[in-house]
């Protein structure tokens, strides 16, 4: 005999409203604003006029990113000073070829060849064991950079693809109540394109974002190795010069390494404002671990940890627990008796994952083994369910005691509240940001540290290198000086005769 089947709890859209308010929080809250509570900086802004940049570490704004590379403006400003100093000199090299003073200077410095040759020799080998620190330091740098970057680029792939499942999920939930809800499911089918199209918008940042910081690091890593290289090849091929004499050779040397000297002036200041900011994006991520609340870096990592989104969390826990409990009353009652006597099933109820008295606690895979899953209740449905134009009695004393048009609306909404389940930990992950923070921490933790220090001794090498090259170019031009109209034999220190006018 068919009976009435009082299965389907009375409001069931209920558990799907804190669903839309959690979706629609959590992609609103990617492109907020930034936190007050961040470490703010103040440091002048050649963008801004040189006034002072006052904020946060905040890589889509190009006041942050001028305000960080003036930071090693000493750098730079020697360079200009260098180049200048060179085009002076040689000006006044090419017009001054004689005279009493500078004749007179010659004369002094002829008590001084065998000083002079031993101090370019020592800064020789001191420009080239620092170049080599440089090559090293360089290379360090370049893989403690990659290995961040590789661990930022993950996380934030992580996290897309987390929100593809929520995706998925959602557009499953609303196929499933689209029959029976149109309200509902029309706007379940308005936030899925909506998570879509922010998930689309991550994915092609990060892409964008990696390919820029591929670009930057390995720009940064070639001019380094570059400059390297050659100024490792001028400084060998120094020596023999030195011990020829052969004045062309001085020359040579001294207008390469004048110009080497300068790019190393240049890219002491890169490194000194790749140094701080190494220092500032390592503050940003204690900062996002700390408080991830609208965090500067929630533009680049989407994250959501708020009061809102914690209670919001709870609501569906909580209206998921209230659904499965309505089940569980229904199943108990004398109405379904009957429906497992015709299972041959000993149910005590559907396995509730969501604990507490409001059902905030989610502990899945806790039920006892006299209770069934939602999804194992969705099967029972469906062994129960009575064909479609099957005759009713004959369906009764087969056991089939559910109408076909009860059981598949029985079957939606359990089906509905089996996805939102399975779903409900990514959710979960993207409300805590329990991702994003727990790869931040082991960032923090792992390689913040040896990501810093491989910039600072980066910048240490590269101004030892600068400070021996500026001596190294004088300690030349004083030497080329010295043995100007000046005769050598091979291989001698001293000169052998003087070059008559």
């Amino acid at each position: 005999m068919m009976m009435s089947f009082k299965f389907i709890p009375s409001s069931p859209t209920m558990p799907l409203i804190p669903f839309l308010l959690v979706f629609t929080l959590i992609f609103s809250s990617t492109v907020s604003g930034f936190s007050l509570g961040e470490d703010r900086y103040r440091r002048p802004d050649p963008l801004h006029g040189f006034k002072d940049y006052v904020g946060t570490y905040n890589v889509t704004d190009k006041h942050y990113w001028a305000s960080a590379m003036y930071t090693g403006v000493h750098g730079y400003a020697i360079a200009v000073a260098w180049v200048i100093c060179g085009v002076g000199l040689g000006i006044v090299w090419a017009l001054k070829n004689g005279g009493a003073q500078l004749a007179a200077i010659r004369d002094f410095l002829d008590y001084y060849h065998l000083p002079m040759f031993f101090l370019l020799l020592i800064f020789t080998v001191l420009a080239l064991a620092a170049t080599i620190i440089v090559a090293i330091a360089n290379q360090s740098s370049l893989h403690k950079t990659e290995e961040l970057k590789g661990t930022i680029v993950k996380v934030a792939k992580e996290t897309h693809r987390t929100i593809q499942s929520v995706v998925l999920a959602m557009s499953t939930i609303q196929s499933l109540l689209r029959p029976y809800q149109p309200d509902t499911s029309l706007r379940l089918y308005n936030i899925t394109h909506l998570l879509a199209d922010d998930s689309n918008t991550i994915k092609e940042y990060v892409a964008k974002s990696s390919h820029s910081m591929d670009i930057a690091i390995e720009t940064s890593h070639m001019v380094h190795f570059v400059v390297v290289i050659v100024n490792l090849a001028f400084l060998v091929a120094s020596i023999p010069v030195l011990f020829l004499h052969w004045h062309p050779g001085f020359i040579l040397t001294i207008l390469t390494c004048w110009i080497l000297t300068t790019m190393y002036w240049i890219l002491t200041g890169v490194d000194f404002f790749l140094h701080t900011f190494a220092e500032d994006t390592c503050k940003a991520f204690h900062s996002f671990v700390e408080n991830p609340h609208n965090n500067s870096l929630s533009s680049i990592i989407p994250c959501m940890d708020t009061p809102e989104a914690n209670e919001l969390l709870a609501e569906v826990g909580g209206t998921i627990h209230s659904f499965i409990s309505d089940l569980n009353s229904k199943i108990s009652s004398s109405d379904l008796m009957f429906v497992q006597e015709a299972s041959n099933m000993d149910i005590k109820g559907v396995c509730d994952p969501f604990s507490g008295s409001s059902g905030q606690i989610f502990v899945p895979g806790s039920c006892p083994t006299d209770f069934i899953s939602v999804g194992e209740m969705t099967n029972m449905l469906l062994s129960l369910t009575c064909p479609e134009g099957s005759n009713l009695e004959t369906c009764g004393m087969n056991g089939k005691v559910i109408p076909k048009s009860v059981s598949m609306m029985a079957i939606a909404y359990s089906r509905s509240a089996e996805v939102a389940i399975d779903v409900f930990p990514e959710l979960e992950s993207l409300t805590k940001c329990m991702l994003v923070k727990g790869t931040l921490a082991d960032v923090v933790d792992d390689q913040c540290g040896p990501f810093k220090m491989s910039m600072l001794i980066l910048w240490i090498a590269m101004l030892c290198v600068s400070i021996f090259m500026t001596i190294f170019v004088l300690g030349w031009v004083t030497k080329s000086y010295q043995e100007r109209d000046r005769r050598f034999s091979a291989c001698s220190i001293w000169p052998n005769l003087r070059a008559q006018a």
